[in-house]
């Protein structure tokens, strides 16, 4: 008997434990922005009227209430959870094109829906709705959350770093966010009874990670790249959820241990990604059925074309995609990491020529412009290859918060050229392709040349390279197409032997039956 109350009187006390843990929460309902800015706070249950529609961006963006509730920027792209261990803090961080807010730190939060149609969007489509940095034990639950337009290049839904404990129960995530959920560090997430749906670049992404499960959820027309992202994480599980009507690779889980429990599959047979890696897990599929690519479904125009449009050339980078050597890289650094991926001897051997000077390699010209972000390698007719190109020329564009847009055109053996776009994010230092094409407009194929400085490729007559027949411009959120029908321009300042300066001058002067 005594050692009978001595276990009862320790399961007592575990109890009481766990309750000291976790205070009880106040409730306290909401119905405009402000209201739920104010509200945030720790042991708090925030409820949002039935009906409510939360747009965020007008209020996060008002610089006096910001500074009247000591809400100051947070750059989410240095900030760590560790200072928010034992502090908590309300804050923005700028994303290009509109304010993200930053929750950093609360402990026992919830954030929940009353009824139908409580949600909370934003208008910056570069910002995700809610960062969690840092923080314990936060809910949300029966709540819609969303863009108010297409993400072009980042801008989820929900993102989580370092946050412990996180439940996501009822809730329905949607694009034009470009993800759904992205979480790193996190431990303990348990997302149930959920959508994500419309997303414009992948699913999610969980970057070392541990315990995560997804419990009774659907994941439908979400796009374009690798969906299911899993690197360095631990103990994630997928139970009864489904997958249908989705374009591009579905997963890409780097060799991670996931479990697949009783989940339905619809997908094209060869865009599955790492499948025959998860059923090597052993894990449970109740039912995996393949589809063709082109299921008829209108995802909205965009100015991004499938893959199966566009010749951008290394095929496996959606799965594979290449790592950028620095944390502030420039255009060499875009380069090496083209090159990593690349097949063609010229991109390799222009990037050895590229960082060793003087040293021996089959490359007529080599030229970098670090200042500008501008690099052309290639070949003469005499000495290029019939199966590689004649020349490549690359370069890039910032856009804020340390992400680029970086474009590389090849000129190819039959006088034409291939343009390619790819994405690059400083959280995860990769590059991405981007699925753009520039010729829409146009009826007829054209010659691109790279802008050396400024943000204009041109768009040449491929039998007269000297007439330029439109532009294409990027303006730091997207590009925008312009007919010229004038004289295409070139650098026309010599820098080697041959006086190459970028493609323009690289066509006339070594192909001249251009």
């Amino acid at each position: 008997m005594k050692i009978l109350k001595t276990i009862l009187a320790m399961c007592l006390f575990s109890v009481m434990g766990a309750y000291a843990a976790m205070p009880s929460q106040k409730t306290v309902k909401v119905a405009t922005a402000e209201g739920l800015l104010r509200a945030l706070e720790s042991n708090q249950r925030i409820v949002i009227s039935e009906g409510v529609q939360i747009m965020l961006t007008p209020t996060i963006s008002d610089d006096a209430l910001c500074k009247l509730m000591d809400i100051n920027e947070i750059n989410t792209y240095d900030a760590t959870p560790a200072p928010y261990e034992k502090k908590t803090a309300i804050g923005y961080y700028d994303n290009f094109d509109g304010r993200q807010l930053v929750v950093g730190g609360f402990k026992n939060l919830t954030i929940e829906g009353e009824g139908k149609g409580a949600s909370i969007i934003v208008s910056p489509r570069y910002a995700y709705i809610l960062f969690f940095l840092g923080g314990k034990d936060i809910t949300l639950r029966n709540l819609t959350l969303g863009h108010t337009e297409e993400g072009y290049c980042e801008g989820g839904v929900l993102y989580f770093y370092g946050t412990e404990n996180v439940t996501i129960e009822q809730c329905d995530m949607y694009g034009c966010g470009t993800e759904g959920i992205g979480a790193k560090e996190v431990t303990n997430m348990r997302c149930n009874n959920s959508i994500i749906r419309d997303c414009s670049y992948q699913i999610m992404t969980l970057e070392s990670c541990n315990n995560v499960t997804f419990d009774a959820c659907d994941f439908y027309k979400n796009k374009e790249f690798s969906l299911v992202n899993i690197g360095g994480s631990k103990g994630v599980k997928f139970s009864n959820c489904s997958f249908h009507e989705n374009r591009g690779p579905l997963f890409n889980i780097g060799g991670e241990r996931v479990a697949f429990v009783e989940c339905s599959i619809e997908h094209d047979e060869d865009m599955l990604g790492d499948v025959s890696m998860i059923n090597d897990t052993g894990s449970r599929w109740l039912d995996v059925k393949t589809v063709t690519a082109d299921d008829g479904d209108d995802y909205g125009e965009n100015n991004v074309d499938t893959p199966e449009d566009v010749n951008y050339l290394d095929t496996d980078w959606d799965e594979k995609r290449p790592l950028v050597p620095a944390d502030q890289p420039g255009i060499v650094d875009f380069f090496e990491a083209v090159a990593h991926k690349s097949n063609s001897p010229l991109i390799r051997n222009g990037i050895n020529a590229i960082k060793s000077p003087g040293s021996a390699t089959d490359v007529d010209v080599v030229e970098v412009d670090r200042a500008n972000g501008y690099i052309i390698v290639g070949n003469s007719p005499a000495t290029h290859n019939a199966n590689d190109y004649k020349a490549v020329e690359a370069c890039y564009w910032k856009m804020g918060g340390g992400k680029c847009v970086v474009a590389v055109n090849h000129l190819l053996p039959d006088n034409s050229t291939v343009l390619n776009f790819y994405n690059y994010d400083p959280r995860t230092r990769l590059l991405s392709p981007l699925y753009i094409n520039p010729n829409d407009n146009l009826e007829a194929p054209v010659i691109y040349a790279l802008p050396r400085v400024g943000k204009s490729i041109q768009m040449l007559n491929p039998d007269h390279v000297n007439r330029q027949v439109a532009t294409f411009t990027f303006d730091g959120q997207q590009f925008t197409f312009m007919k010229t029908n004038t004289n295409s321009v070139s650098m026309g300042k010599s820098s080697n032997a041959y006086g190459i300066t970028d493609m323009v001058s690289f066509i006339k002067r070594l192909y001249p039956k251009f």
